[in-house]
């Protein structure tokens, strides 16, 4: 129905209602209704008007054409991420049929371990929450296929029907354990992706030898890659197909992130790369909803999205997941309380310290530039009015002068072994005071005997006169601080 027809009033069968004339209604007795006032009709009539004349947005125009798209039932599902493996498997077969695909694993691997980088990561379940030690079968791997490989190596140059029925042995087995070890299918697009590069490189001389190198220059091989690249393209529309009918859930979840620092339609455009990674992760054999684990990618991806580009400053992930949490508990406590809630009602709720509180609540402050002018001024930069906390107040730097050189003069006065106690006691610069007995034991007397000493030492440093005099203006300046807080 269009626009007119909405504002066009019908009857209940649908029918547009007949229209009276005036003079058939005075003879029926009927009472003509009063006529609206024409400024009240177009001001009535002004909104219907704009809404109609506005033009949609591109963001109004996505959200019109995905309404309408159907959401797949469990059993669609499963069958899209049952044809995606297939494909997957096409693809790492046709690879791995490939020499230099072990070449080039093996040349990573080598080089993973040589820079001391983690070596898990070469497989596809690398971080998947397991807990196997999958760093120690790919290394038990790919030691064992460093010898098959140094093994084939040899027969290069045989000839014969012997030597290349074993090199078949060789490549078949490589390519079998390969299989089995679930290289990661992101590193193996990668190295598709090089071998089209090496055979498109032209015919120079440094082109040929890579090709011998990685075994392309055989029509197999070449025939391997091809039927790896179709796999990859059917995976690829698969993978669109099954995103195209779960994007509404970017939309949905999108609109719970909006007025956070990152625009509607860039939320949505972060929000569709997490459904596709979760199209790539969804494994349909441990039952799941793909709609329950596709929102959790998509969330994720949403919370990096805002906390890359919203801020000067990133704050990390967990300050900014209680970042939201404080906001909704804070919301909460406001509808509850009658009031806005104290960060320690907001703590306790949330069941954190209040000093996290107060860190969570410090990081959600805007950070202005020290470049930008002051309100009101045109020269005049807010780096200008901020005061420099490195520079001593030449009164204070008086002071401690005149401290430092009463405490010397004073310690002056004291034998050396007092004066060395004394020194140990108290002038650590934040290291560990080291108790009486380890001083005892370094200078070869008992416990006791330095805490005499000690005490001993402090006694006549207080007897002294400017060490009295000291003392008193320090009280003083204590006293009158007191007095003008108060």
């Amino acid at each position: 129905m269009t626009d007119l027809d909405l504002n066009t009033p019908s009857s209940a069968s649908g029918e547009p209602e007949s229209v009276t004339e005036p003079d058939e209604r005075k003879s029926r007795g009927a009472v003509a209704p009063a006529r609206t006032p024409r400024r009240a009709r177009a001001r009535r009539s002004t909104p219907r008007r704009a809404a109609s004349d506005a033009a949609p947005t591109s963001l109004d125009l996505y959200v019109r054409s995905i309404a309408h798209i159907r959401v797949l039932d469990r059993e669609e599902t499963y069958a899209l991420a049952r044809e995606m493996e297939q494909e997957v498997s096409e693809f790492r077969q046709a690879l791995f049929s490939i020499s230099g695909t072990a070449l080039d694993l093996l040349g990573r691997w080598r080089a993973r371990q040589a820079l001391g980088l983690v070596t898990a990561a070469l497989s596809e379940h690398y971080r998947d929450g397991s807990g196997e030690d999958w760093g120690a079968s790919i290394d038990a791997l790919f030691s064992d296929l460093e010898e098959r490989i140094e093994a084939r190596g040899e027969l290069v140059g045989a000839k014969g029907a012997a030597a290349r029925e074993q090199r078949l042995h060789f490549d078949a087995e490589v390519a079998r354990r390969l299989a089995d070890a679930d290289i990661a299918f992101s590193l193996l697009l990668e190295i598709a992706a090089r071998f089209r590069e090496v055979l498109d490189a032209g015919r120079s001389r440094s082109a040929l030898a890579e090709r011998r190198r990685l075994g392309l220059t055989e029509p197999a091989a070449r025939a391997a890659l091809a039927r790896a690249e179709q796999a990859r393209g059917r995976f690829d529309a698969v993978k669109r197909i099954f995103a195209h009918h779960n994007v509404r859930l970017v939309v949905n979840q999108a609109k719970r992130y909006r007025n956070m620092g990152v625009s509607y339609p860039d939320l949505i455009q972060e929000g569709n790369l997490g459904l596709l990674r979760a199209v790539e992760k969804f494994d349909y054999r441990r039952g799941f909803k793909f709609s329950t684990y596709a929102v959790w990618w998509i969330e994720q991806a949403l919370v990096r999205a805002i906390q890359n580009s919203s801020r000067t400053v990133r704050v990390p992930s967990h300050i900014y997941e209680l970042q939201l949490r404080s906001r909704r508990v804070s919301e909460e406590l406001r509808q509850h309380l009658g009031r806005s809630p104290t960060r320690g009602e907001i703590a306790e709720a949330m069941e954190v310290d209040e000093e996290v509180m107060e860190r969570v609540q410090a990081s959600t402050l805007s950070i202005a530039s020290t470049d930008a002018a002051l309100s009101g001024t045109e020269d005049l930069m807010l780096g200008d009015v901020i005061p420099d906390e490195s520079v001593v107040d030449p009164a204070q730097s008086l002071d401690r002068d005149d401290l430092r050189g009463v405490l010397e003069d004073a310690l002056a006065s004291l034998d050396p072994r007092e004066r060395d106690i004394l020194r140990s006691r108290f002038s650590r610069d934040g290291d560990d005071i080291p108790t009486l007995e380890q001083i005892g034991r370094r200078m070869g007397i008992s416990r006791e005997r330095v805490r005499q000493l000690e005490h001993r030492a402090l006694l006549r440093l207080r007897e002294r006169d400017d060490v009295r005099r000291l003392r008193a203006e320090r009280e003083a300046e204590f006293f009158e601080m007191g007095n003008s807080a108060s």
